[in-house]
């Protein structure tokens, strides 16, 4: 009995450490380093990242070399809020941050007051240089906006260079890889089926904030492939309230003669 229970609580840590794992599928970071107006490292200075939609919050301290590390951040729209002892407060609006994405965002403080601000729009000097995955990400915008047939969001995966698809029964293959061999991930979790490599699920259209195909240099964290990654990511919860409504109809009167 003691062998068995021990036997099966090792099966949970090994199944909940795999989930906790994947789910990292999905978080993005942010990185950089401060500095003074000189170029001198500024430790122990404090930068918090707010993400718009949902106001939660993730901060982090500089080190002795000025380096800043973010981590396990959702896919959104953040602000960047810099303080540190003897300058002025730095905030940096409107960084947008993808699925998987690894931003570098140096920044440069000037003396002051805390209670003074500066404000930067835009997301300026903000840069991918963390990631060399190759691909490209499906917007929200593009999946409510291009047409669909029967509301498939990942039929936009042919929007990728180098994907294509040879019938309708076939996902799409990426990098020139052969047939079924890609790997679609929902949320840090696969939702390819083991043995036809075919999407087991469907998530709402509605649903879906956006997706990343990665076609080629992939990170450790993905396996089970040699075609490429589609990694989708659904929405989160935010402050305001918002929903859509949508109808979908088909008037006989535009079908064919039936012969």
């Amino acid at each position: 009995m003691m062998k068995r229970t021990s036997a099966l609580l090792l099966l949970f840590v090994l199944l909940a450490g795999d989930v906790t794992a994947s789910a990292q599928a999905i978080f993005g970071s942010i990185q950089g380093t401060v500095t003074d107006a000189g170029g001198a490292v500024v430790p122990d200075a404090r930068i918090t990242a707010r993400n718009v939609n949902t106001g939660v919050t993730n901060s982090a301290t500089s080190n002795e070399a000025g380096l800043y590390f973010l981590g396990e951040l959702r896919p959104g729209v953040y602000d960047l809020e810099i303080e540190a002892a003897g300058f002025q407060k730095s905030v940096q609006r409107g960084v947008t941050l993808r699925v998987e994405d690894r931003l570098r965002a140096d920044i440069a403080l000037k003396p002051g007051q805390v209670s003074e601000t500066v404000e930067i729009s835009g997301g300026a000097q903000v840069l991918q240089t963390e990631n060399n995955t190759l691909g490209r990400v499906i917007e929200e915008n593009s999946i409510k906006q291009l047409p669909l047939r029967g509301r498939n969001a990942f039929e936009l995966v042919l929007l990728t260079p180098g994907a294509q698809q040879r019938d309708d029964d076939e996902q799409p293959r990426l990098s020139g890889g052969r047939a079924r061999t890609g790997e679609f991930v929902l949320d840090g979790g696969s939702i390819t089926t083991p043995r036809r490599g075919q999407v087991f699920t469907q998530p709402n259209l509605d649903a879906i904030q956006e997706f990343k195909v990665q076609s080629n240099g992939l990170s450790a964290e993905f396996g089970r492939t040699v075609g490429g990654v589609v990694n989708a990511t659904l929405k989160s919860g935010a402050n305001d309230i918002h929903g859509n409504l949508f109808e979908f109809h088909r008037n006989s009167a535009l079908d064919a003669t039936n012969f």
